[in-house]
């Protein structure tokens, strides 16, 4: 029996765009993932992240403090049920 080289990668559901491109270029492949039946949400971490709001990608904003990032993403992913983060450069 022959085995696949690459293991099987399940289909998202949830999606969760943590940093993105100066362009907003990120808002076709939400676009994109959307049409596949992915929920895609962006982490709004400043003004021009709602940009993605403007081309109908839900925005969650986040405004404390840097230190407590970490422990919002984490609860944020938890209760969301994300099971995809997509961080770019």
């Amino acid at each position: 029996m022959h085995k696949p080289m690459l293991p099987t990668i399940p289909h998202p559901s949830r999606a969760l765009i943590l940093l993105a491109d100066l362009e907003c270029g990120l808002v076709n492949v939400a676009h994109d993932l959307q049409d596949k039946g992915v929920h895609v949400t962006k982490v709004a971490l400043c003004f021009a992240d709602y940009y993605y709001a403007i081309n109908g990608i839900p925005c969650v904003p986040f405004d404390a403090p840097r230190s407590e990032f970490k422990n919002w993403l984490r609860q944020y992913i938890q209760a969301h049920q994300i099971d995809t983060l997509i961080v770019y450069n």
